[in-house]
């Protein structure tokens, strides 16, 4: 069966993704626009980020700067569930339904990084907010959505360290899943693009 979109239906769902992006992109020029007003050296940083647990996996990609003086590194993160999970929505009457689960979350945060004795390896922590957000495969009902905070700490160690960062953390975020827990382990793997002088 081809299923088929009105003009309609298309526009309105462009509405609210641009809502749910617009909160995102103003803090985001709002970053940009202080790295400017500092002036100070920042490396641009390209980083493949995975989240997991016993009930779930995600998989995504940041993009940001580390500001080299101020120990900050400032990020916007696409994460994604590279599966689609089976999950169970109650309908009454003791009947459930079984669904196709698709799952996305983009954040954007910080971390402020604190070198141990010039070792090359170091203790972080970090904040970063947005919108977890997903749908079921092949039908309109939606899975719950919403703005998330996810506080996280870790570790990482500067492996090479013009070039390569490896974080190792924990995470706690809201999940918006009834069968999945808050509690999240994760590891990055950070490349070094450029030194960029804004």
């Amino acid at each position: 069966m081809k299923i088929t979109y009105s003009s309609s239906a298309i526009y309105y769902l462009s509405i609210a993704m641009a809502k749910q992006l617009l909160p995102i992109l103003f803090l985001f020029f709002c970053g940009w626009a202080s790295a400017q007003a500092i002036r100070r050296p920042v490396t641009a940083i390209l980083g493949w980020s995975h989240a997991g647990q016993q009930q779930d996996y995600l998989m995504g990609l940041d993009m940001g700067v580390i500001d080299e003086t101020g120990r900050f590194h400032y990020f916007i993160s696409i994460d994604a569930r590279p599966y689609k999970r089976k999950v169970q929505e109650f309908a009454g009457n003791n009947v459930f339904y079984q669904y196709q689960e698709e799952r996305y979350i983009t954040v954007l945060g910080t971390r402020y990084l604190h070198e141990l004795q010039n070792s090359g390896k170091g203790v972080f922590l970090g904040l970063s907010g947005g919108y977890n957000f997903g749908n079921y495969r092949g039908i309109s009902l939606k899975p719950d959505q919403g703005w998330i905070i996810r506080p996280n700490a870790g570790f990482f160690w500067n492996l090479a360290p013009r070039f390569f960062t490896l974080e190792l953390g924990y995470e706690y975020f809201n999940s918006r899943s009834d069968t999945v827990k808050d509690h999240w382990v994760f590891l990055n793997f950070l490349f070094k693009l450029n030194n960029v002088d804004l």
